[in-house]
């Protein structure tokens, strides 16, 4: 039997039982909503898995065939570094929540909700050719079941994980001229997002924990103009990212930079993705990169569709699509292939030293992911 990589299967199943008891008032000036929330639930801790290294099928349909006939995961799977019975939890959830509403003016309002306050704020300046927009708001995230009884690689349920905060705030820049024919906008924005979860070990052990703090300013453009005859437009954007882990040593976040596309009945999109750094100081920080260098290379995508449509059948339009244009990585010496990381920590390597022919090497994933060639696609869309 050859090296090779295992196909992985997961199963996940929860039950639960909810009900939810409400009290509204509506007044004037004043809006209550009160209530109850009940909630029983049976969960997994997490995922069941199975791994499978079939190369025995005597045909790809017969290898099919094989994999509709039973759900391995689920028949078969087994929750991995977990003792026999340790991965269910039943969980026994009651809350209280109220939300008030009082009406300060025709346009201004101030909300509370039970003893989390999320506030939004906006101030907008508006004339006939410009607008500017100034926005803040504060926002909570739950943390899932999944992420506090997960004992995935070999982590230690959490119970008493608390929620993110976010803050966000934004300035924005719209301009118009010709009626509206020419516009052009500007996005400046930034946010913080307080006790971030993330995995680690901290006194010898692991779990998800309340790490730290994340911030992240971006800048977002656009540009749009649309022709007399209203016949055709162009369109442009983009996005840029900068993530900084400003308080924790646990985890690192790196964003590529992404630019927008021009489209209409005949679009053209260009899709660039920038180098992205793995290894240590980062959440892959055993990722070896393609071929060990350390990063995944950058990549730009041309993806072109071209639509038809006639008079005589206004109703339908036909659609010619062609993804990955070039079909190579100008960017990386023309490689005909482009690359994603892995998953999780896609801590898997090729080749490994004394490596025996059909013996696992621990449960370690593929670290680069090779993605689709050039491809066609086709469609007919029927307008009622």
């Amino acid at each position: 039997m050859k090296n090779g990589w295992r196909n992985r299967y997961y199963y996940y199943e929860a039950q639960q039982f909810r009900n939810e008891a409400r009290f509204f008032y509506d007044g004037k000036k004043i809006k209550l909503s009160v209530g109850i929330d009940f909630r029983n639930t049976l969960t997994q801790g997490d995922y069941l898995i199975y791994m499978d290294f079939n190369t025995d099928a005597e045909t790809p349909q017969a290898y099919k065939d094989q994999q509709a006939e039973v759900a391995l995961a689920k028949e078969k799977g087994i929750v991995e570094n977990q003792l026999e019975g340790s991965n269910m939890f039943s969980i026994l959830d009651i809350g209280f929540f109220n939300q008030a509403t009082l009406k300060l003016g025709e346009k201004f309002t101030l909300r509370g909700y039970g003893v989390a306050i999320s506030p939004r704020l906006s101030a907008i300046f508006n004339t006939k050719s410009t607008t500017f927009k100034l926005n803040y708001s504060k926002g909570l995230q739950n943390v899932s079941q999944w992420t506090k009884y997960s004992t995935g690689g070999g982590r230690l349920p959490n119970s008493n994980l608390q929620t993110e905060s976010i803050d966000f705030v934004n300035l924005e820049y719209l301009g118009r001229i010709a009626n509206g024919a020419i516009g052009w906008e500007v996005n400046a924005f930034g946010y913080l997002i307080n006790d971030a979860v993330a995995s680690g070990v901290i006194q010898g052990i692991r779990k998800n924990y309340n790490a730290g703090e994340y911030r992240n300013i971006g800048l977002m453009s656009g540009f749009h103009f649309t022709s007399a005859s209203k016949n055709w437009n162009v369109q442009a954007n983009h996005t840029f990212y900068l993530p900084e882990l400003i308080s924790s040593t646990l985890v690192e976040l790196t964003e590529p930079l992404r630019l927008g596309a021009l489209n209409n009945v005949i679009n053209l999109r260009g899709n660039y993705v920038s180098e992205r750094p793995i290894g240590p100081g980062t959440t892959q920080n055993l990722n070896p990169g393609v071929n060990g260098t350390g990063v995944i290379p950058q990549y730009l995508l041309v993806n072109a569709n071209v639509g038809f449509k006639h008079r005589a059948l206004p109703f339908l339009r036909l659609d010619v699509s062609v993804e990955n244009l070039l079909n190579k990585n100008i960017l990386d010496n023309n490689n005909p292939q482009y690359f994603h990381p892995g998953p999780r920590e896609a801590s898997g390597g090729f080749n490994l030293p004394n490596d025996i022919p059909g013996i696992s090497y621990a449960d370690r994933n593929v670290p680069y992911i090779p993605q689709r060639p050039r491809f066609f696609m086709v469609r007919l869309s029927y307008l009622l």
